[in-house]
């Protein structure tokens, strides 16, 4: 009976496999999806032509929108791409796409937006132009990119903020201090995966210690940098310039070098230094 049930799991699994496959391309208009405000949602998988897909969508008696699009090519969002949603637009979602680039007015006049969802791109940077109109927005996620750069001023022109993702991107540096001065209403934030220099890893992870509540998964989750604070700490009190990257990278290259011989160094052993003459 067991080994039944799991083999018609298993076929219905490769049938739904089959069928999620055979979807080429495709949009659906939703009205009235959620209550008691009852937006409505506009949805592409696999688009081809955002700009077209966008362009038939009718706006007549549309309610507050949220526009989403999955899976699809889209490698530029361009100045007059997103134009036609204006203040209805509730929500903008492009994951998974292919956007490398977006218009410095691409974001012009979506007043009303508060969630904006860019994640599984290609974007290298973010700019502070995509946000002059964006000062109701509450949700704000570009994980999952190859984020270099994120413009401090973003945080003057987004003060709604709630919940942020920029984790698993290529960030070397990121202004804690601004986001907690700036972002007060924040309740959710993941800054994980990253390959921040030393002494902005400890920002990073002081910050989720003091805030596990809004953290994703707090420290546990700040890549390679949970194990070596205490060391990085131990050098910037050595350094007549603490955040001095140069000097402390050299500093660190030789802690780590001990740890390697005796790893207890880690684990904040005070005694290891005594193992090598035992």
């Amino acid at each position: 009976m067991a080994r039944a049930s799991a083999a018609a799991l298993s076929a219905l699994a490769v049938a739904l496999l089959s069928l999620s496959s055979s979807v080429k391309a495709g949009c659906i208009l939703e009205r009235g999806v959620t209550t008691p405000n009852e937006h409505d949602a506009y949805t592409c998988i696999r688009s081809q032509d955002m700009k077209a897909d966008l362009a038939r969508l009718p706006m007549d008696n549309m309610k507050l929108l949220n526009v989403d699009f999955r899976d699809s090519k889209i490698q530029k969002i361009g100045k007059d791409d997103l134009q036609k949603l204006g203040t209805k637009a509730l929500g903008i979602s492009i994951v998974h796409s292919g956007l490398e680039d977006i218009d410095e007015e691409a974001f012009r006049g979506l007043t009303e937006l508060k969630a904006l969802i860019l994640r599984r791109n290609r974007l290298i940077d973010v700019r502070k132009s995509w946000f002059k109109d964006l000062d109701k927005l509450e949700s704000l996620d570009l994980s999952g990119n190859v984020i270099r750069v994120f413009d401090t001023a973003i945080f003057d022109h987004t003060p709604m903020i709630q919940e942020f993702e920029i984790s698993e991107n290529q960030l070397t540096h990121f202004d804690i201090d601004a986001m907690k001065n700036k972002w007060p209403k924040l309740k959710k934030a993941g800054l994980q995966w990253n390959p921040y220099e030393w002494g902005q890893g400890v920002k990073v992870i002081d910050y989720a210690n003091a805030n596990p509540s809004i953290v994703k998964n707090s420290r546990a989750s700040i890549d390679g940098l949970r194990d070596t604070a205490k060391l990085i700490k131990e050098c910037q009190a050595t350094l007549q310039k603490k955040d001095d990257a140069k000097e402390l990278d050299i500093c660190m290259q030789g802690k780590l070098t001990k740890a390697i011989e005796f790893p207890k160094l880690l684990e904040g052993d005070k005694n290891s230094s005594d193992t090598k003459s035992a």
